[in-house]
């Protein structure tokens, strides 16, 4: 008899999983607690499914392990991916370094998928949900949870994180693992947006629903952990947008943050002080007119004390510098994560270094895991569905032995 694997979890790990393991003659079947596969991938970006990105690399990426990511990484390059691509018919174009599919509907890419892997004889099993497993006497593994007696060669675990789980009993996949001994990093809420007080006490309710593209850093004790430039936006209590999320990946509980907005990138002193001599005769307020919105204006001027309808006439050189620098350095603290609910990823899970090279566990090198399981938590833009890819790629050329 040939070799046999239950992939537990129909996301986009385990579809991706399931068709490298078939092309290798490896009987699948799919476990999947839903009653359909890829739902959260029918959510990504928006319905349209921004599945990869054009450039991926480590740097894009917050782990514990950069050297065996890399490696990862590297294994599973645009060319592989682009042949995987091609293979089950789905036709992608990039918008702004982002890949989507053609048709611009998530539901193509699960359709394409599902069709391929019908045809390579892979078997489904949803609306099961998998509590555990036990290992034979012969190194067979029997799973828990289906209500059915069938033996398997090889386990992956393929259940996604906690963000959006509901149920803390299920913890995903992690429950399934057991009490085996890992190094687990505690999991938190990640490209989700925050919430957070300005260091300078005022009401920022007036910018509620603005945007604004700027610049955000984050920092401890001064030195720069993660900053990232786009379209930001003010919320009730807090900030969100692409760039919020990006180095919301970075907060942790009782670690003393500070984030810094910066209004201006890219704006050197020179050219704003330039603009100061260029509209000398007008208010605080005009002076903004081109720059922002009148209420960003407002908020900037008010953390300063200083009227908008002052003259720049009238500013001392330290009250103009004061004002470069708060328009490019507003701060805030007190920050703090959404919930997991509301986050599109958890970071934190199974350290990288827990796993051997095939991200097998290191204890038991027939039960792999792969995707948002694990300690590895990417930017906005693809990099967390290609390293699932990735992942499931290299753990379906290692199932059997055969790499």
């Amino acid at each position: 008899m040939g070799i046999s694997a239950a992939i537990i979890g129909g996301g986009y790990g385990g579809l991706v999983c399931a068709y490298y393991s078939l092309k290798k003659g490896i009987a699948v079947t799919v476990f999947e607690r839903q009653e359909k596969t890829a739902k959260k991938l029918l959510m990504t970006g928006n319905g349209r499914c921004n599945i990869s990105n054009v450039s991926v690399d480590v740097s894009d990426y917050l782990t514990d392990d950069d050297a065996k990511l890399s490696d990862i990484l590297s294994s599973f390059d645009r060319q592989t991916e682009a042949e995987l691509f091609k293979e089950i018919g789905l036709e992608l174009f990039p918008e702004e370094g982002r890949l989507y599919p053609l048709s611009g509907k998530a539901v193509t890419v699960r359709e394409a998928f599902m069709a391929s892997l019908y045809e390579k004889g892979c078997s489904f099993e949803t609306g099961v949900n998998i509590d555990g497993y036990s290992k034979t006497a012969s190194g067979k593994y029997i799973l828990s949870g289906d209500n059915k007696k069938r033996e398997f060669d090889a386990i992956v675990l393929s259940c996604g994180g906690a963000a959006g789980v509901y149920d803390e009993e299920r913890k995903n996949g992690f429950g399934i693992i057991g009490s085996k001994e890992l190094n687990f990093i505690p999991l938190r809420p990640a490209l989700t947006r925050l919430f957070l007080e300005n260091v300078y006490g005022s009401n920022l309710k007036a910018l509620e629903g603005i945007r604004i593209k700027g610049k955000v850093s984050l920092t401890q004790a001064k030195k720069i952990i993660s900053e990232d430039t786009g379209e930001i936006q003010f919320i009730k209590g807090g900030l969100s947008g692409i760039p919020v999320f990006n180095v919301s990946r970075y907060v942790e509980k009782n670690i003393d943050l500070t984030l810094s907005l910066d209004m201006l990138p890219g704006m050197e002193f020179d050219e704003f002080a330039s603009r100061v001599n260029r509209f000398e005769g007008r208010t605080l307020e005009t002076f903004f007119y081109g720059l922002f919105l009148n209420e960003v204006a407002g908020v900037i001027c008010a953390s300063l004390h200083l009227s908008v309808h002052r003259k720049m006439s009238d500013l001392s050189e330290a009250e103009v510098l004061s004002l470069y620098d708060r328009c490019r350095h507003f701060e805030f603290k007190d920050i703090k994560t959404d919930s997991l609910k509301n986050a599109q990823i958890s970071a934190g899970g199974i350290a990288l270094s827990a796993l051997d090279e095939h991200l097998a566990l290191k204890c038991d090198p027939s039960v792999y895991v792969i995707g948002e399981m694990l300690n590895v938590s990417g930017k906005c833009g693809g990099y967390n569905l290609h390293f699932a890819a990735a992942g499931a790629y290299r753990v379906a050329a290692s199932i059997g032995g055969m790499i």
